[in-house]
C-alpha cells in the first residue's frame, strides 16, 4: 500500500517509477499484485540472480524454497503481460554461460536483461 500510494504522488508529479525488486511480491501477498500497480509503476527490475531453481535456492535462500525461482519467473511473465516495463538481471560474478542463459530467458518471456557489474 506504501508502494501505491508514494507512486501516485510521484506519478502525479511526472516521476517515472522504477521497483527494483526479487520478484518475490506475488508469494509474499498470496495474490497477483500486479493489477493493483498498473498506471503506478512504469519499470520492474527484477534480480533473477542464476538460470535454475537449485542455484537460486543454495545463493538466495528464499523462505519459499526451491519454488521461489518458477514464482519469480511467473511474476516476471506477468510483469511483461500487463504491460510494464520488465527487465531481468543478474550480478555478472556468475560467469559468461549462466548470463547467457539469463538473457535467453529473459527474451523468451518479452523482457529486457542487464547483467550488473559486481564493484
Amino acid at each position: 500500500d506504501i508502494i501505491k500510494e508514494v507512486s501516485l504522488f510521484a506519478k502525479g508529479n511526472g516521476i517515472k517509477i522504477k521497483v527494483d525488486t526479487n520478484g518475490q511480491a506475488n508469494m509474499i501477498h498470496n495474490r497477483d499484485i500486479l493489477p493493483e500497480l498498473i498506471d503506478l509503476i512504469d519499470i520492474f527490475s527484477i534480480s533473477l540472480n542464476t538460470d535454475n531453481s537449485k542455484d537460486y535456492q543454495e545463493n538466495c535462500q528464499s523462505k519459499y524454497g526451491e519454488n521461489a525461482y518458477k514464482n519469480i519467473i511467473d511474476f516476471a511473465k506477468k510483469s511483461v503481460e500487463y504491460g510494464f516495463e520488465t527487465i531481468l538481471t543478474v550480478v555478472d560474478f556468475i560467469g559468461d554461460k549462466k548470463i547467457e542463459s539469463c538473457e535467453k530467458i529473459a527474451k523468451d518471456i518479452g523482457a529486457g536483461f542487464r547483467a550488473r557489474h559486481m564493484s
